[in-house]
């Protein structure tokens, strides 16, 4: 009899392992994923009321996840999103802790489009957050904050854009209503996102905004929030400055940065800087018209419009 038992539980076990390599097969097959990745573009088009899709998927279960040709379109149907590939190589995700943790991703030809409409007071990414909605605020208070870790980010040919239709300004200058960066490629280590906070060692980042600011190089030891940006170990490179050292943000909330002058209060710590007047007359236009630059090392503390220097060393 238990001989009969044990030959079962072997047949059994058999099969159920040959039914699961099956199934994994046909799971990694191009057709197969295809098939789920249409049914599922289809069920959030539906349930966003607007249009989603994927063009060419390859997924090797719990491991890697390769996507291309993402597209989202928001509900005035302008692109939302539209990723030529993204690459996402996964070390572990804890549903139950609210934690993704990854080994590496990676985006290329990208381009993101953040509108804030006219008369509407939301970005226009908000539908998708209402869209997955249930409405239940009994749970919150105890809800655990996501949290995703990444060992590496690396952006290839990103171009992204933020505008606030209500802002009628014209200045020419980095205008944090009408941000649009082109060109945005980094290399990111060590990323830590948790709630609104992102800390991130990045390697090397260049872009170019449409004032024609631009960066051509830099690394530091990066945290953002609501209340601050902080870069430590800056090496930065622009148009015609050259920056090192250490330099901090603070900020009450998001929107003081549309006040850049009066709100941003910064912290720094420099050492042989080179800093062109010119690079500054991008975010302030009373320096306009101003091609100058100093070299210094030093301390400084204060708004743009109320600048303080401490044991500064400044040549003209």
């Amino acid at each position: 009899m238990i001989k009969k038992i044990r030959k079962i539980s072997i047949i059994v076990i058999s099969s159920l392992l040959i039914i699961v390599l099956l199934a994994y097969a046909l799971l990694r097959t191009p057709a197969v994923q295809t098939y789920l990745v249409g049914k599922v573009t289809n069920y959030l088009s539906e349930k966003l009321n607007t249009i989603a899709r994927i063009e060419g998927v390859d997924i090797d279960f719990f491991s890697k996840i390769v996507l291309e040709g993402i597209y989202v379109e928001d509900l005035h149907k302008d692109t939302l999103l539209y990723a030529g590939k993204l690459k996402v190589d996964i070390q572990k995700i804890l549903l139950e802790k609210n934690i993704i943790n990854l080994k590496a991703v990676t985006l290329q030809d990208c381009r993101v489009n953040l509108i804030q409409y006219k008369n509407e007071k939301d970005l226009n990414f908000q539908f998708i957050a209402d869209a997955f909605d249930d409405g239940d605020t009994t749970t919150t208070k105890n809800k655990k904050p996501l949290k995703i870790f990444s060992n590496q980010l690396t952006l290839k040919n990103v171009d992204f854009s933020y505008n606030y239709e209500a802002d009628t300004s014209s200045y020419a200058g980095v205008n944090f209503d009408h941000i649009h960066l082109k060109q945005v490629n980094g290399q990111f280590e060590n990323i830590k996102i948790i709630n609104d906070t992102i800390n991130a060692n990045i390697k090397s980042l260049s872009f170019r905004d449409k004032s024609s600011f631009q960066v051509f190089e830099m690394s530091t030891q990066f945290k953002i929030s609501s209340k601050e940006m902080v870069c430590e170990h800056l090496n930065l490179v622009t148009n015609k400055s050259k920056i090192k050292g250490e330099l901090k943000f603070e900020t009450n909330e998001w929107d003081d940065y549309n006040d850049f002058e009066e709100k941003v209060y910064m912290r720094g710590d420099f050492v042989d800087t080179k800093l062109n007047f010119g690079d500054i007359a991008y975010f302030t236009s009373e320096l306009e018209g101003i091609n100058k630059f100093i070299v210094f090392s030093g301390k400084i503390k204060g708004t743009v419009a109320n600048l303080k220097g401490n044991a500064m060393d400044i040549s003209f």
